[in-house]
């Protein structure tokens, strides 16, 4: 009876503690009016998150490039913003605040150029934004590769761009090396060598416009009348355009550029090619020459050929090889 007595007074007490707020009519009416402001600064501030959430746009609040990811757990295992030209897969994983269900989109370009567009469907919450992670695919075709050079991916939300991540394929490279003329230049793995006058000659297995892009490795032993590498090209650049008169020489432009501690000129022009039928290439070339930095009287020349059309898909090729050379 005694613990029954208790328990009572206990569960008495705890409904006395609780009756003061209820007891008269004025403190009843102020937590009335007390939980009327409440339920209004509430029915605000929901009011005001919604119309937020429908006034603002989907924000991108992070994106990568990555050669693998774990599709199950939507996670990144290898991220980066360099990848070969033969790697066979390159994602996109985006992280999303979105509303409701929306279009995610991916579109790919490849040097400015639109090469690829992918869509997926979001699902989310119709008044709040929640996080949305998503992963696009660009996927190379069976027995090609991607194109070198720079690449872009654009994120759109219903049609709204929300951020872009840029990224670059590069070429997979060899060495050559020659001991006797003391240099070494980087080549594409699967350009073939190939003879003539010049030290070195590398040419794509792959025609572009119908024509084999290559690059050579020349030497000079450069007579003690030239200066300077400036006057040097000059001189270059006039013969050039005396002995392809005939084939519509057209100087692009001309620059100095940096080849490691090397100083180097550069000269792009576009011409006409005929071959032993006389059929016509247009060609775009560039000549890079440099000067031996200990001894001037030794000079390089890296001459460059590709069809004019397809010059764009090659430059970057061409690059790798020019930016590599060393003297040894």
């Amino acid at each position: 009876m005694s613990s029954k007595s208790e328990a009572s007074k206990k569960k008495e007490s705890r409904v006395v503690m609780l009756q003061p707020s209820l007891s008269s009519g004025p403190q009843k009416s102020k937590s009335i009016k007390f939980f009327l402001i409440i339920l209004a600064v509430l029915v605000v501030l929901a009011g005001t998150l919604v119309t937020y959430s429908f006034l603002t746009p989907p924000i991108l609040s992070r994106a990568q490039t990555a050669v693998s990811v774990d599709l199950e757990k939507k996670q990144i295992k290898e991220a980066t913003d360099t990848f070969t030209e033969d790697v066979e897969k390159i994602y996109c994983v985006a992280e999303i605040n979105t509303r409701g269900e929306s279009n995610l989109t991916s579109i790919w370009y490849y040097a400015g150029e639109k090469v690829g567009e992918y869509s997926l469907k979001a699902p989310g919450a119709p008044l709040v934004k929640l996080p949305v992670r998503a992963i696009f695919l660009l996927k190379r075709q069976a027995n090609q590769k991607f194109f070198v050079g720079k690449w872009q991916v654009k994120i759109l939300v219903d049609s709204r761009e929300v951020g872009k991540v840029d990224f670059k394929v590069e070429p997979k490279m060899k060495t050559y090396q020659d001991f006797n003329y003391r240099f070494s230049v980087n080549y594409p793995e699967d350009w073939q060598a190939s003879t003539g006058s010049a030290l070195i000659s590398y040419t794509s297995p792959h025609r572009v416009d119908n024509y084999s892009p290559n690059f050579n490795v020349s030497f000079q032993s450069l007579e003690e009348d030239v200066k300077n590498l400036e006057g040097y090209m000059s001189q270059v650049e006039s013969y050039m355009a005396q002995v392809l008169a005939e084939n519509n020489y057209q100087k692009v432009n001309r620059s100095h550029l940096k080849i490691g501690d090397l100083d180097a000129q550069s000269l792009t022009y576009t011409w006409v090619f005929y071959d032993s039928y006389n059929n016509p290439y247009y060609l775009k070339s560039r000549v890079v020459i440099l000067i031996d930095n200990k001894d001037s009287r030794r000079s390089f020349s890296i001459y460059c050929h590709s069809s004019e059309r397809g010059y764009q898909e090659v430059a970057p090729y061409f690059d790798k090889v020019i930016e590599s050379f060393k003297l040894l």
